[in-house]
C-alpha cells in the first residue's frame, strides 16, 4: 500500500509541473494575441494546478494508519478530496463562462494572432498524454481520485480543441467564434465537474463499485470450490479509498460445529484475499442452510 500512495503523489507532482508550464505558455500567448478562448484554456490549466493540490493532500492523509479516532483508517480522504476537486472545476467553469459572455455581448474583439494556434496545439498534445498516463496509473493503483484527475486532463485537452476551433474561426473572418469557444470550454468544465462530483458522492455513500457484478461472480465461483459451503446468500461491496471492502454471507449445513463453520469462512476469506490484489477487508458471516438435509 505505501507504493500506491507514492505512485499517486509522483503523478500529482508531474501533473503540477506540466500544468504550471502550460499556464505560463498559454497565458502569455493569450495576452499577446488577445484570444479569449486561449485565455479561458489557460484558466482551465490553472484550475488543473489548483485541483491537483487536493490530490496530493488526499493521498498524504489516506496513507496514515488507523488510530483510535479512525479505526478504519483514513481512506475516505481520497473521496473527500475528489469532491473538492470537482467543486474547483465547477468554480472555474463559472469564471470562464462569465468572461466568454462578457466578450460575446461586448465589442467584437480582433482576431487573435496565429501564434495562439500553436499554443492550443501544444496544449492538446501535452494534455492528452497526461490523461493517458494519469488514467493508467489511477487504474493500476485503483484510485478514483487519480482517475478523476486524469479526466480533468482530458477535459483540458478538449477545451484546447475548442480553443483551437475558436481561434481558427476568428482568423478565418469569424471573430465571434473565439468567445463562443470560451463558453464551450466552460460547459465542458461544468460537465466534467458534475460527473466527478457524482462519482465522489456515490463512493462517500458506500455505493457499490461499477465492477460489482464481476466481483460477485468471482465470490460465488471461489465459494463453489470449497466443499462444505452450500450457498452464497449475499454479497455486498464498497470502496474505501483504493481498497475494496466485502461483506459475504454463506450457508453451511446446520449440523456443523461453530469451529467447522468458521473454518470454512476463513478459507473463503483467504481465497478472496489471494484472488484480489486490491482487497482491504473481507467479512464472512456464516448461516445454517435451512433446506439442507
Amino acid at each position: 500500500m505505501p507504493d500506491r500512495y507514492r505512485s499517486g503523489l509522483r503523478v500529482a507532482r508531474i501533473s503540477i509541473a506540466v500544468n504550471v508550464a502550460l499556464v505560463l505558455i498559454k497565458g502569455a500567448i493569450a495576452l499577446v494575441s488577445g484570444s479569449a478562448a486561449l485565455l479561458a484554456d489557460a484558466a482551465h490549466s490553472l484550475g488543473d494546478v489548483v485541483s491537483t493540490l487536493p490530490v496530493m493532500v488526499g493521498f498524504a492523509i489516506a496513507r496514515r494508519p488507523a488510530d483510535p479516532d479512525h479505526p478504519y483508517g483514513h481512506g475516505r480522504a481520497e473521496e473527500l478530496m475528489t469532491g473538492i476537486l470537482a467543486t474547483i472545476l465547477l468554480l472555474t467553469a463559472f469564471l470562464v463562462a462569465r468572461e466568454g459572455i462578457t466578450r460575446l455581448i461586448g465589442p467584437i474583439p480582433p482576431a487573435p494572432g496565429p501564434i495562439a494556434l500553436v499554443a492550443a496545439g501544444i496544449s492538446i498534445a501535452v494534455k492528452e498524454a497526461m490523461f493517458r498516463y494519469t488514467l493508467r496509473e489511477g487504474q493500476r493503483i485503483q484510485s478514483d481520485l487519480l482517475i478523476a484527475d486524469a479526466w480533468h486532463h482530458r477535459s483540458d485537452a478538449l477545451s484546447s480543441v475548442a480553443a483551437l476551433v475558436g481561434i481558427a474561426g476568428a482568423n478565418a473572418g469569424l471573430p465571434i467564434l473565439d468567445p463562443v469557444a470560451a463558453i464551450a470550454v466552460s460547459l465542458m468544465l461544468a460537465w466534467t465537474g458534475l460527473s466527478i462530483l457524482r462519482r465522489a458522492a456515490h463512493a462517500l455513500m458506500d455505493g457499490r463499485p461499477p465492477d460489482f457484478p464481476r466481483e460477485q461472480e468471482r465470490v460465488r465461483a471461489l465459494a463453489a470450490c470449497i466443499p462444505g459451503i452450500v450457498h452464497v446468500d449475499q454479497v455486498r461491496m464498497r470502496r474505501y479509498g483504493g481498497k475494496l471492502v466485502m461483506d459475504v454471507e454463506i450457508s453451511v449445513a446446520p449440523d456443523y460445529t461453530v469451529r467447522t463453520a468458521h473454518a470454512l469462512g476463513r478459507r473463503l476469506r483467504t481465497r478472496l484475499e489471494e484472488a484480489h490484489p486490491h482487497i482491504g477487508e473481507v467479512f464472512v458471516h456464516v448461516n445454517p442452510h435451512r433446506y439442507h438435509s
